[in-house]
């Protein structure tokens, strides 16, 4: 990490501990990204705890599934003890009921904001990142919460340097995303 690159500059250092969060739409209307759906949570569980794991870091995982009730699968669990299966995230993600989204994003979204901070409290030295990716098709009909307070509260975790991600299927997600708070560059369409 001290060695310059070609253009000059130095590369970051890795963060020692990555909390990383899901949050996927599993209501009704995903009906026909059933499949996308599933593998997603899937491949990213895979990948996000792989990449944490071979870098030598710390990581936590919390996976969280909304529809019009919202069932966290994965609570903060270390990445070392993770298991996950395709009929895992098959049962995970499979559709029904209505959207809530606003509301489900943004308590997950504090929630790792408050892990991070408490984490950064106990252990001073150490350098944390957090990643939030937000998975729906971003059609909200059953939140109290609106597309501003997500927006406010997705700003106030990129603000505290918290990688927000908004994959969105079946849309421009680059539009949705950033009404959301999210950034054009990390606001990704899915087919």
């Amino acid at each position: 990490n001290v060695k310059r690159n070609t253009s000059g500059t130095r590369p970051q250092v890795p963060p020692n501990t990555v909390f990383a969060t899901y949050v996927g739409d599993r209501s009704g209307s995903m009906e026909n990204q059933r499949k996308a759906s599933a593998e997603g949570v899937y491949e990213w569980t895979k990948e996000m705890c792989s990449g944490v794991l071979n870098n030598g870091q710390n990581g936590f995982i919390t996976v969280t599934f909304f529809d019009d009730e919202t069932e966290c699968r994965m609570d903060n669990i270390p990445m070392n003890n993770v298991v996950i299966s395709m009929e895992d995230a098959r049962d995970w993600s499979c559709p029904r009921g209505m959207t809530k989204l606003y509301d489900t994003a943004i308590v997950e979204i504090n929630k790792l904001r408050k892990r991070i901070k408490k984490h950064q409290e106990a252990h001073p030295n150490e350098k944390v990142h957090g990643v939030f990716q937000l998975f729906s098709d971003g059609c909200d009909n059953k939140s109290i919460a609106t597309s501003y307070n997500l927006q406010k509260a997705i700003q106030a975790a990129k603000d505290e340097g918290i990688t927000c991600i908004y994959l969105g299927i079946g849309q421009n997600a680059e539009k949705i995303g950033c009404s959301y708070g999210f950034d054009r560059e990390t606001s990704l369409s899915a087919d």
